[in-house]
C-alpha cells in the first residue's frame, strides 16, 4: 500500500515531468519560430534585398536576444552592412553588440577582429565613414572600374596598408589591371592578395597562376599552381587540380605548336628546291578564288575567327601551289603518295596553328557539341 506521503511525492514528480515536457515543447516551438524568422531574413538576402534583410535580422536580434540564433543574426548584419550596403559604421555597431552580448559565442572572435579593423579606419583623421564606404563599394562591386577608380583604391591602400580588406582590394585591382591589359600590375596585385591564408588569398593565387599561363610563362604558372596546396580553403584542392590540368594542356599545346612549325618548315624547304611556279596549277587557280571568298566572308566575323580563316585560306593556297608545282616531276606512284601525305600533314599543321594561335579550341568544341549558332 502506498502511503499518503509517497503518493504526494509521486504526484509532485509527475507534475514536474509534465511541466518539463511542456516547457521543452514550448522551447522547441520557439526555436522553430526563431529558425523560420532567421530563414526568412536569409531568403531576403538571397534575393538581393539586402536592406530588408538587415532590418529583419536587426529586429530579430532585438526582440529575441536569448535565442541561440541572435549572434548569427548580428554577425550577418555586420557582414551585410560591410560588404553589401557599404555602411561601415553600422557594421561596427552590429559587431559591438555581438561581442558585448555574446562574448563566448563562436562568432565573437571574428566580430571583434572586424570591429577593431573598421574602427581603426573610421578613427583615422584622413578617412571617414563615407570614404571607407565608397571604397568598399568599389572593391565589392562588379562594375568595370575606371582608371580613376583604380588610382583611388591604390592610393587608399598606400595610405592604409592595414586596411581590413586589403587582400580583397588587391585582388580587385589585379582583375581591373588585367582587364586593362596592364599585366605586370595585375601579377603584382595578385601576388600581394595571395599573401594571406583565407579564400580570397587562394583565389588570388589561382588567378596569378592562370595569368602566368596565359602569358606563356608555363613553368612559373606551374609553381604558382602548386603553391595552392598551402591553403586550407576547401575549394583550393579543386582550384589547384584545375590549374595544373591547364598547365599540362598548355605545355602539350606548346610542344604541338613547335611540331606544327617544324612540319611546315620542312614541307616548304623540301618543295622550294627546283620549284617551278609557272604555269599556275589548275588546282591553285580553282582554290585561290574560293579561299579569297571565304576570307572576305570571315572578315565580318569576330576578329579571332577572321584571322583563323585568313590563315587557313592563305596556308591552303601556299601548300597546294608548292605541292602541285613539284608533283609534275614525280613519276612513281609511291612518290606521289608520299607527296600527298606531306601536303596533308602541312595542311593539318596550318589548321592547328590557326586554331591555337587565335584561341578557338573551346569555340570549336562547343560547336561540335551543340552545333553552330
Amino acid at each position: 500500500m502506498w502511503s499518503q506521503r509517497s503518493l504526494g511525492r509521486l504526484r509532485s514528480v509527475l507534475v514536474l515531468v509534465v511541466l518539463g515536457a511542456a516547457a521543452g515543447a514550448r522551447a522547441d516551438e520557439q526555436l522553430d519560430a526563431d529558425s523560420a524568422r532567421f530563414s526568412a531574413a536569409v531568403a531576403l538576402e538571397a534575393r538581393g534585398a539586402y536592406s530588408e534583410a538587415v532590418a529583419a535580422l536587426e529586429q530579430f536580434a532585438s526582440e529575441r536576444p536569448e535565442s541561440p540564433l541572435a549572434p548569427d543574426a548580428l554577425a550577418e548584419v555586420g557582414e551585410l552592412c560591410e560588404t553589401k550596403l557599404f555602411e561601415p559604421a553600422r557594421a561596427v555597431a552590429s559587431y559591438r553588440r555581438l561581442v558585448s552580448r555574446y562574448p563566448e559565442n563562436r562568432l565573437a572572435t571574428r566580430a571583434a577582429t572586424r570591429k577593431v579593423e573598421l574602427e581603426r579606419l573610421l578613427d583615422d583623421p584622413h578617412t571617414d565613414a563615407a570614404s571607407v564606404g565608397a571604397l568598399l563599394r568599389l572593391v565589392e562591386g562588379s562594375a568595370t572600374p575606371s582608371t580613376e577608380d583604380r588610382q583611388k583604391v591604390a592610393r587608399f591602400l598606400d595610405e592604409h596598408p592595414d586596411f581590413a580588406r586589403a587582400d580583397r582590394a588587391h585582388l580587385w585591382l589585379g582583375h581591373a589591371a588585367e582587364a586593362a591589359r596592364d599585366l605586370d600590375e595585375a601579377k603584382r596585385r595578385y601576388a600581394l592578395a595571395a599573401r594571406g591564408a583565407d579564400h580570397t588569398a587562394a583565389a588570388a593565387q589561382h588567378d596569378l597562376a592562370m595569368l602566368l599561363l596565359r602569358t606563356g610563362r608555363i613553368d612559373e604558372a606551374e609553381a604558382a599552381a602548386q603553391a595552392l596546396s598551402r591553403f586550407s580553403d576547401p575549394l583550393s584542392p579543386r582550384a589547384r587540380a584545375e590549374a595544373l590540368r591547364a598547365v599540362r594542356s598548355a605545355r602539350l599545346e606548346h610542344r604541338l605548336r613547335i611540331v606544327a612549325l617544324v612540319v611546315l618548315g620542312l614541307f616548304v624547304l623540301g618543295h622550294l628546291r627546283g620549284l617551278r611556279l609557272a604555269p599556275i596549277p589548275i588546282e591553285v587557280r580553282f582554290l585561290a578564288p574560293v579561299a579569297i571568298l571565304f576570307a572576305i566572308v570571315a572578315a565580318f566575323q569576330p576578329r579571332p575567327t577572321a584571322r583563323a580563316v585568313a590563315m587557313i585560306a592563305a596556308g591552303g593556297v601556299v601548300v597546294a601551289w608548292l605541292s602541285q608545282g613539284r608533283s609534275r616531276e614525280l613519276r612513281s606512284g609511291v612518290e606521289r603518295i608520299l607527296r600527298a601525305l606531306a601536303a596533308a600533314l602541312a595542311v593539318a599543321a596550318v589548321l592547328y596553328l590557326a586554331i591555337v594561335t587565335n584561341d578557338l579550341k573551346q569555340t570549336i568544341v562547343e560547336t561540335l557539341k551543340h552545333g553552330p549558332d
